[in-house]
């Protein structure tokens, strides 16, 4: 078939000859200033001129109406394009080569401003549905492919593109079979778009998508709009920009984001998955065997804990394990423990922060509930403090994490475990071999370290001894702390009087998670009902799980999902 001929199969309308020439200087700096953030274009024959036949039916009077909503995605250069009649899509394999055909070129935009028919769903691609019965006059699509209404290689409604507001990143679906770079995708199935320029296609028409540099504050604050008109609370910590940056890098199924948090023998990196979730993933470098085992009973601890279906929404939950095995003898293990939620703050950086004392005590409860969950599981944390807490203004969120030093054992003698300012008086006597020989410790050790995180969170500063001495803890219980910034807030005055349940010197005489938890509730300080499954479903990306298709060599892969 020559190009006249396919392109008399898309009902080409008749263009006066031009030479073709590339978008001026002048047109490219207009095209990269109008506020997209990313564009859709067209890669193949059979896609330009059907683009090319939209652009017509655009701008015929007679039909205006019916494409009025299509046309302000779509944006068309100033020169033509040609077309060579050199492909086997339209010469049928014969090699015929025929003259260059000029067509009308250009692309769809993607931006913010330019918003899909139902901003929660997205922007909805396809030739259109255009049936007698059908309620939308525009055809119920945004990004129109095709005039041709009954082009059977495409779909109605072949794909979407729509941002995952957990991430800000943006997502294609799939509501119909396409290909993703290759890959085919059924319907229903996402894909993140990388940084580097995606190949879709849809049928027999190809498309490349590319990112468009735009600046990612604004971005950003247009995603928080979105996010606020669908009603869709939880949002991406603020390091995380909405378009993908040339450092991020794939990790199984996970396209891990950077850096936002160092340890003593880790790092954390925020990572999303193929639909664009969130997660953290702690990269633990184990350069022998023991530190090797230190990682698996992390793992075995959370996993734990999180299987029980009635584990709270303040422990953080365990995703899976990913480790790549040394390559010889002088190697070292690289373990992945990918967590969820991704929360970029711990209480140590937002203990100064503008965060109000009611909101405080919330997180306050929300701690108190993941302890107990912890003490009633049969588990002993060992090392609560602040940098162990992750902690949210936006939605109010405490989540425990870190569960390297915990221990299933109901009394211990391990003084080695913890962080030395937060351990118990008890503990700090057997370092100090002031204990008796026997002596042990007992859950009632993390109600001393989180009544102390609690009285630095609520404070807004930190105590400056190495450890809790008897003469500092008279100071803490005198109260002078309280008085001096919150004598007028009588629901801080009243959680004092927790503290000093768990903070007394006895170990004997220190209220329980449970009981501190009861407290809470009997003076109105309540952990927020988490929303039911089923709720705000309507305007929330639910992900499918999808199985990894990256084969890594000799990476053995521990799923606990």
């Amino acid at each position: 078939m020559s190009i006249s001929q396919n392109a008399q199969s898309y009902k080409s309308v008749a263009t006066e000859p031009n030479t073709p020439e590339p978008p001026s200087a002048a047109e490219v700096a207009e095209e990269e200033s109008s506020g997209d953030f990313a564009r859709l274009t067209p890669s193949s024959i059979s896609s330009r001129l059907a683009f090319h036949n939209l652009v017509s039916s655009l701008q015929d009077e007679e039909s205006w109406e019916t494409y009025s909503w299509h046309q302000r995605y779509v944006h068309v250069r100033k020169t033509f394009e040609s077309l060579e009649d050199d492909d086997e899509e339209s010469t049928g394999g014969e090699g015929q080569m025929g003259p260059p055909t000029p067509i009308q070129g250009g692309y769809w935009r993607l931006n913010m401003e330019l918003r899909p028919a139902r901003p929660q769903f997205g922007w909805f691609i396809g030739r259109g549905r255009w049936e007698a019965n059908s309620k939308d006059p525009y055809g119920a699509v945004d990004i129109l492919l095709t005039p041709n209404a009954t082009e059977p290689s495409v779909r109605g409604r072949h794909a979407r593109f729509i941002h995952n507001l957990d991430s800000n990143r943006l997502l294609i679906q799939a509501e119909g079979t396409m290909r993703f770079n290759g890959e085919t995708l059924y319907k229903g199935e996402r894909r993140e778009l990388p940084k580097e320029p995606s190949i879709l296609t849809f049928g027999i028409f190809e498309y490349k998508f590319s990112w468009v540099t735009i600046d990612q504050e604004i971005y950003r604050r247009q995603l928080d709009d979105l996010a606020q008109e669908v009603n869709h609370d939880n949002r991406p910590p603020l390091f995380m920009t909405p378009t993908p940056q040339s450092s991020e890098y794939l990790l199984d199924k996970y396209r891990i984001k950077g850096t936002f948090a160092t340890g003593s023998s880790c790092i954390v990196c925020a990572a999303t998955d193929m639909s664009g979730n969130p997660f953290a993933v702690k990269k633990i470098i184990a350069k022998n065997r023991r530190s090797r085992l230190n990682v698996d009973e992390e793992v075995r601890n959370l996993k734990k804990l999180t299987e029980n279906r009635d584990c709270p929404q303040s422990i953080s939950r365990l995703v899976e394990l990913l480790t790549i095995e040394p390559s010889g003898p002088a190697g070292v293990y690289e373990c992945y423990i990918v967590t969820k939620p991704l929360i970029a703050t711990t209480l140590s950086g937002i203990l100064k922060s503008e965060l109000d004392n009611h909101s405080r005590l919330i997180l306050v409860a929300q701690m108190l509930q993941g302890l107990d969950f912890i003490h009633a599981s049969g588990c002993m944390h060992r090392d609560i403090k602040l940098d162990n807490v992750l902690g949210s203004a936006q939605p109010l969120q405490a989540v425990i994490i870190d569960f390297g030093h915990a221990t299933w054992d109901k009394t211990s003698s391990d003084h080695m475990k913890g962080t030395i300012r937060y351990l118990a008086p008890e503990i700090i006597a057997m370092k100090h071999m002031t204990a008796p020989a026997n002596a042990t410790y007992s859950q009632s050790a993390d109600i001393w370290s989180m009544g102390l995180t609690i009285f630095e969170f609520i404070c807004r500063f930190r105590l400056n001894q190495n450890f809790i001495t008897s003469p500092g803890h008279r100071t803490i219980l005198s109260q002078d702390n309280w008085n001096k910034q919150h004598a007028s807030d009588q629901e801080v005055q009243k959680i004092f009087d927790l503290l000093k349940q768990m903070l007394a010197w006895d170990p004997a005489e220190r209220i329980s998670a449970k009981e501190a938890l009861d407290w809470t509730n009997r003076h109105g300080i309540f952990v927020p009902t988490p929303p039911s499954s089923s709720a705000g479903t309507k305007n929330k990306l639910t992900s499918p799980i999808i199985e990894p298709e990256v084969d890594f060599g000799k990476r053995r892969r521990r799923s606990v999902r």
